[in-house]
């Protein structure tokens, strides 16, 4: 992990928010790399889609921003990086292969 690249990242969060927990996201978000720690998966809270599957729901309309949201993660765990329906053109992170989905 390069800091040249990371500092400005780092910068943009500061403009942005004083926040911490704010920055952190921002930083999480815009520089794809760093993994964020993980939470394991809890079968009684949300439901686990690979990224693949959830993009397939949200193309075809079967899930939408109304519905609820998911949290990226991976196959051990989930991340507090929230991604919604609407989002399902966004490349997510390498790091992300599955999303934890939360219905309303």
């Amino acid at each position: 992990m390069s800091l040249t690249k990371l500092r400005p990242i780092v910068r943009a969060a500061r403009k942005l928010s004083r926040c911490v927990a704010c920055r952190v996201a921002f930083i999480r978000k815009h520089y794809p790399l760093v993994v964020p720690t993980l939470e394991p998966y809890d079968p009684e809270c949300g439901d686990k889609f690979t990224m693949q599957e959830w993009k397939e729901m949200a193309e075809c309309g079967g899930v939408i921003d109304y519905d609820g949201f998911g949290d990226l993660g991976t196959e051990e765990g989930h991340s507090d990086i929230r991604i919604w329906p609407s989002q399902w053109k966004r490349p997510p992170p390498s790091w992300a292969t599955h999303i934890n989905w939360y219905n309303r």
